[in-house]
């Protein structure tokens, strides 16, 4: 007899698996051996695709006609034990087996199988009656600080690998640090650039500059207070989706999400936005539930504060701003519907407090002194806007949706595929869920609008502004676990099948975070720090240098380093800034030999090449020229090739 179960089952995997195969097809890979199309390798692939949509055809079939065979698994507790740990093992070897490039269709395929292991485990599961087997809510406990533990291990062990280091963003962050540090609190414009920039002091780079006083400057340090910021965003994050969705939901929430910050940990201040927006949804929602009208009042201004505070982080942050925004005008127009007067204008006054609060705090700590006017006032948010979102550097108007958008998510699924996915398949549940929950609907809007707004003002694409969906995706993890629980509720017991996704989910991320570590680091511009620290040890202490940004890595302290791209303006004859003039120079083939200004630097000050360095990267040759009373005995060394 017909299941039509089963039918809709298997319906949905020939659908998925087809979507798959096209996806794949329109894929090109080189060297193109295949129908001048594909490489050996990928043809393989397709291969297998292939096969699989025919088993999944043929299921369909055998469903069809209702004669899918019956597995029959002996329904005890210890096969209940085999069934799971062997499917966590089984869907984690796939995982690792199938290790293909991270290219969008290769990377599809992947987790498409994996995927449809986990699948089969699960419905080995049902068939064994052990899917909805209720067990300790201590085991998800232990769970979540196992995850704690294997995260802060891996933050340990990659902490200076992993994400890849930026050799432009990550050395101009760090210098504004020192110099909030060592010149001032107020004074957060980077030594190297030898400007002033006060509208640019950054909350979060004046914080991290007082953390490196204590523990040392580098960027290990760095990011060692910001990967601390994303910890507390999982956290916030995974207490929201424990008001909402009950504790079992929140503690898996923080379980799969403490996996994220490394692989984002950037040390720029981006991650600041992301718990500011962890913060506002927790509070935004817990004013929705508070009792009385100063409860909620004062949890909507500090919903305004936190995402004000969010600018902190990065100019982006509007995005959220506006996304609340809209939120809050829907709250008060509703409110007027229902006849509450005045009372349904007290979400929207207090959410407008915060943000007015926060401006207070941003005149009082960014504007320079001299501003006098509201059109300077403007003009200097306009010039502070425009520096840190790179205003007009790529796409504008509708290209930012037709081409920009496109390749910003490809390359999040690229290079965060585990945690794209968990954000894809949590707002399919979120909008299944969002038929009978109001919750959902709210959580939808918030983020679709945030989105729009965000690629509205996106200039370019960078790897560091995905980690604003942390809150998300934390929130999507917990709640579609506990969807998958089958109650959404505090006083919901745990299940077998919940307890088993969340620990596959968990040992994948720590598995990736290991692979992806040990890919970036075959592309990695560290090798420049090392020699960087070589160059620093030849040379007398503070002496003025002028190179790269990111040798600035290997000597935060020196507060002489300067970026050649102070050179760019043309001026090389006259030094006139009240500074010591450079007397050594660090030049890199193939990033920037080729500038004329630093070439001609280098001429006008009679600097001499003392030494070369061979390294994997760029051009694969470094040359340091230093006035002939620095040059080491024996100059130029190893500059064969140069």
């Amino acid at each position: 007899m017909k299941n039509w179960i089963e039918v809709r089952a298997a319906l949905i995997w020939l659908v998925a698996s087809i979507a798959v195969l096209f996806l794949m097809l329109t894929h090109t890979s080189e060297p193109a051996q295949v129908l001048n199309r594909f490489s050996t390798n990928y043809a393989v692939l397709l291969g297998a695709m292939l096969g699989l949509v025919g088993i999944a055809a043929f299921t369909l079939g055998l469903a069809w006609l209702g004669k899918l065979p019956r597995i029959s698994l002996p329904q005890t507790r210890r096969m209940s034990v085999i069934v799971a740990l062997g499917g966590i093992f089984a869907t984690s070897v796939v995982w690792l087996l199938v290790n293909v490039s991270y290219q969008p269709a290769p990377l599809l395929f992947r987790l498409y199988v994996t995927t449809l292991v986990f699948c089969g485990m699960v419905l080995l599961l049902r068939r064994t009656n052990a899917a909805k087997r209720l067990i300790p809510t201590w085991m998800m406990w232990s769970l979540t600080g196992t995850a704690l533990v294997t995260s802060l291990l891996l933050a340990g062990l990659y902490l200076g690998e992993m994400p890849p280091l930026l050799h432009i963003d990550e050395p101009w962050h760090l210098s504004r640090a020192y110099s909030s540090a060592a010149l001032g609190w107020r004074n957060g414009s980077p030594l190297m650039a030898l400007i002033q920039e006060p509208l640019n002091t950054a909350l979060v780079n004046v914080l991290m500059g007082r953390w490196m006083l204590v523990f040392g400057f580098g960027l290990e340090q760095g990011r060692a207070f910001l990967l601390l910021l994303g910890f507390a965003t999982v956290l916030v994050s995974a207490a929201t989706v424990w008001r909402l969705y009950g504790k079992l939901a929140g503690l898996a929430g923080a379980a799969i999400g403490l996996f994220i910050p490394l692989m984002h940990n950037y040390l720029r201040p981006d991650v600041a936005v992301a718990l500011a927006v962890s913060v506002a949804l927790y509070f935004y929602f817990a004013a929705r539930a508070a009792r009385g009208l100063s409860g909620g009042f004062w949890r909507d201004i500090v919903v305004g504060v936190a995402l004000g505070f969010g600018i902190e982080g990065h100019v982006y942050s509007v995005s959220f701003i506006a996304a609340f925004g809209v939120m809050y005008v829907y709250l008060t127009i509703a409110g007027l519907r229902r006849g509450e007067g005045a009372r349904a204008l007290l979400p929207l006054v207090g959410y407008a407090v915060g943000g007015l609060l926060y401006g207070l705090f941003f005149i009082w700590f960014r504007i320079p002194e001299g501003v006098s006017s509201l059109v300077e006032l403007q003009s200097t948010l306009g010039a502070r806007y425009s520096t840190e979102s790179n205003t007009g550097r790529n796409a504008e108007g509708i290209e930012k949706f037709t081409e920009l958008a496109p390749f910003f998510y490809t390359q999040y699924l690229t290079r965060h595929p585990v945690e794209f996915s968990i954000l894809v398949f949590g707002i399919a549940a979120a909008l299944w869920r969002a038929r009978f929950a109001q919750v959902d609907r709210v959580l939808l809007a918030l983020f679709a609008v945030a989105t729009l707004v965000l690629l509205a003002v996106l200039t370019h694409h960078n790897p560091y502004y995905w980690i604003y969906n942390l809150p998300f995706v934390v929130i999507c993890a917990g709640a579609g676990l506990a969807q998958i629980n089958g109650v959404l509720t505090s006083q919901a017991p745990m299940r077998l099948g919940m307890l088993v996704t969340a620990t596959t989910l968990v040992l994948i991320f720590a598995l990736f975070t290991v692979e992806r570590t040990e890919r970036v680091n075959e592309q990695s511009v560290k090798p420049l720090v090392e020699i960087g620290r070589e160059i620093a040890a030849l040379l007398p202490p503070d002496t003025p240098i002028i190179g790269a940004m990111i040798y600035y890595v290997a000597m935060p302290e020196n507060q002489y380093y300067y970026s050649d791209a102070v050179l760019e303006d043309g001026s090389t004859t006259g030094w006139e800034w009240d500074v010591p003039m450079p007397q050594a120079a660090i030049v890199t083939r193939g990033l920037d030999n080729r500038s004329a200004a630093l070439n001609t630097y280098i001429q006008s000050a009679d600097l001499q090449l003392a030494r070369c360095y061979e390294t994997s990267v760029f051009e694969r040759m470094i040359a340091l020229y230093t006035e002939a009373a620095l040059l080491p005995q024996g100059a130029p060394i190893n500059c064969e090739g140069w």
